[in-house]
């Protein structure tokens, strides 16, 4: 199994376990929640498992593209029945705008490359930090995107003193693409999830390991 789809399975895992623990919590109201992230997760099964074929002959060679841009699930926190932090209130919750930002995230990458996506990711983090405990999906997704980022010209310099007549930005774009489009998808869920977070109900929060923006050991 490549790392991509065992990521994927351990998130399953993990989810399908703890969907009955956040019912009981929230009456049932999370099962909804549940259920959907389960079948996302299930759907990009196909997809993964052909990303890691494609990972394999640079893997061999040390080159730890798909390996890296996904952190395992064994680093989630404990399950817990409410937020370390006093629960936002639905007030604070402002809807994404996940047209724009697909486009905005489009733009810098065509034009500036992986130092300007890089760039935007940061900023546009660094602005949803105002709301902790709120956009939690969305907040996964970019990043990953920003190591997806950070990590492919790494890849890329690794291929060159190889002097590997392919090359790891395919898979790079691959990645970052994929992700971009999963935006929409995690700004719907986060505004179905905001009700639950305002009750103080952990859900998302706890079920999503932190992504470092980058590997130094492997720079």
């Amino acid at each position: 199994m490549g790392p991509f789809e065992e990521h994927l399975r351990d998130a399953i895992r993990i989810n399908r376990e703890r969907r009955p623990r956040y019912s009981a919590l929230t009456s049932g109201k999370s099962l909804f929640i549940s259920d959907i992230l389960i079948r996302s997760e299930q759907l990009s099964i196909p997809f993964a498992i052909l990303t890691d074929l494609c990972s394999i002959p640079f893997r061999k060679r040390g080159i730890r593209v798909v390996e890296l841009e996904f952190i395992s699930m064994d680093k989630i926190p404990a399950f817990s029945e409410k937020l370390p932090f006093q629960a936002p209130s639905m007030s604070e919750f402002t809807p994404s705008r996940p047209g724009l930002m697909v486009l905005n995230f489009s733009l810098s990458a065509l034009k500036g490359g992986w130092g300007e996506a890089s760039r935007k990711l940061k900023s546009e983090l660094h602005r949803l930090e105002a709301t902790p405990g709120l956009h939690l999906m969305l907040k996964h997704i970019l990043e990953s995107m920003l190591r997806i980022s950070m990590l492919a010209p790494v890849h890329q310099r690794k291929c060159k003193e190889q002097r590997l007549w392919i090359s790891t930005t395919p898979i790079s774009v691959y990645l970052y693409i994929s992700h971009l489009l999963a935006i929409p998808f995690a700004s719907w869920l986060d505004w179905k999830t905001a009700p639950l977070l305002a009750e103080g109900v952990p859900i998302l929060y706890q079920d999503v390991p932190a992504i470092p923006e980058a590997d130094d050991e492997y720079k």
